[in-house]
């Protein structure tokens, strides 16, 4: 009986909106209320299968004038749907710049994105969690899928970046619960 309880926890946790790659014995967010946020970038992701600039230098010359716009639009969104839903719990997010006291920052980036075409568009995202030297103590992938129903590209690719802002939110949260 206790094998089972303990095969039905893994497929559960497995099953919810983010896995971690790397969790502390000890919650480094226990009772955190303030955290620094970085961009959400792209330039390691794998794209269709293929390094973010061997993709972008197939592509044609509208594809590569859009794509910086695309990913700028995306991060926007992905920062502002984070800081607004952690905000609603009692946490600010707040740029490196100006820390307000945070000594540990979130640090998200696109490792997987699959365009989609006429299928779904795929996006995955991992966060770290990192200290003030910049040690990751924590990190979780999120993935997030977009169907096609005929929308644009970017406008999946910011659906996408908002659905995985609200899988980091809830990590983020569910870590920090006073």
């Amino acid at each position: 009986m206790n094998r089972l309880f303990a095969v039905l926890l893994l497929v559960t946790a497995s099953c919810g909106p983010y896995s971690y790659l790397r969790k502390a014995d000890e919650n480094p967010m226990d009772g955190q209320t303030v955290l620094m946020l970085g961009s959400l970038l792209y330039s390691n992701a794998e794209i269709d299968g293929l390094h973010e600039d061997i993709w972008i230098a197939g592509q044609n010359d509208t594809w590569k004038a859009e794509w910086p716009g695309d990913q700028g639009r995306s991060a926007a969104g992905f920062a502002t749907t984070l800081k607004s839903r952690l905000q609603a719990r009692g946490i600010t997010m707040t740029p490196q710049a100006n820390p307000q006291g945070a000594t540990l920052m979130v640090k998200p980036w696109v490792t997987r994105l699959e365009t989609g075409g006429w299928n779904p568009t795929i996006l995955v995202v991992s966060a770290q969690l990192c200290d003030a030297n910049g040690g990751v103590l924590e990190e979780i992938q999120t993935k997030v899928k977009v169907k096609s129903n005929f929308n644009k590209f970017e406008d999946r690719l910011d659906q996408a970046a908002l659905l995985a802002a609200e899988n980091v939110a809830q990590w983020v949260t569910e870590r920090s619960a006073k």
